[in-house]
This record gives C-alpha cells, structure tokens and sequence, in this order.
C-alpha cells in the first residue's frame, strides 16, 4: 500500500481534502479497482502477509465501507486470532455484519481471550461484542457456544451471555 493510499483510506474517515470524503469510485481508482469486495479482499490478505497492523486496520475501514463478503469470513476469522494486531474490535463488529455461522468459532475466541493491549478494559468490551455477535446468529450452535461461556470467571461476560441466552429464548419464531 502506497503512502498516497493510506491517505486515502484515512480521508475515509476524517475528511482530508476540500471536497470531503472521496467517492466510492474515487476510492476504487486510487487502488485501480472497479470493484469494493475485491478491493477488500485484496488488502486484508495483503495485511496479513506482512502481518502488518496498520495496514490491517485500514484494511479493516475499506471493508467496513464497502460492506462485508462471504469472502472476507476466513480470513478475518483467521486473524481474529492473532494478536499482532489491535484491529479485535473492528473485526468482531465486520464479522457481525456478516451473520454468518462460521464465525462462531473466532467469536468465542474472541469473548474469552483478552490480547494484552487491552488488558486494561474492565468492562471486556471485545468480549462483549463478540457475545452480541453470537446473540445475533439465529441458529442453534450460536446458542451452544453462548452456553459454553456461562461458566466463565467474568461476571461481565456472564452477564451478557445470559442477556443473549434470554433474547434468543423469546425471539419469535418463524
């Protein structure tokens, strides 16, 4: 990723030019793209070669802008394991959007391992989405891997499982 990228990427999310935030279309043509999914899985597979945070990271906003795909699920899910990063959060809340089932494994990961950059998060806010991304999977091994978190040593992580647990109980039925 070229620095001219990064910028780009950046002026995503805060502005950075007198015409605001580009485009889709400008953000494609930075990257001599035509389409935001590829572009997607082209830089998160490309962060994870280099194993490189930042790049990640901004990986991790084309996603977000350009919307989840079915093709973003096993690397993300691969490198929510991984703590050479700090981008747990954003990827718990993309792998979310996604909905899909096979998350479900990085999600408990995710609501039980707490990486050391945030150690000091009492309130255990990856594992809190993580649990809500459970709670938003409507089938029965999401409510599995909810159950298997019940014991756990956190009454924060406790607490919203069972928030999770009840919501699905009176979930309508189809």
């Amino acid at each position: 990723m070229t620095p001219e990228q990064r910028r780009l990427i950046l002026s995503m999310i805060i502005g950075g030019s007198s015409t605001g935030v580009p485009s889709d279309n400008e953000v494609l043509a930075g990257f001599g793209e035509t389409d935001g999914s590829l572009l997607s899985a082209r830089l998160v597979a490309s962060a994870i070669e280099n194993r490189s945070a930042e790049e990640l990271d901004l990986a991790t906003v084309v996603a977000h802008r350009f919307g989840p795909t079915p093709q973003l699920l096993h690397p993300h899910t691969s490198v929510l394991l991984e703590d050479w990063h700090h981008t747990h959060e954003n990827i718990v809340a993309l792998l979310d959007d996604l909905r899909s089932p096979g998350a479900i494994p990085a999600f408990v990961h995710a609501a039980v391992h707490v990486p050391d950059y945030l150690e000091f998060d009492d309130a255990r806010a990856l594992a809190v989405k993580a649990i809500w991304a459970l709670g938003n999977l409507a089938v029965p091994e999401a409510d599995e891997a909810l159950r298997s978190l019940r014991d756990s040593e956190s009454e924060v992580v406790r607490a919203n499982v069972r928030k999770q647990l009840e919501r699905h109980r009176h979930a309508p039925t189809d």
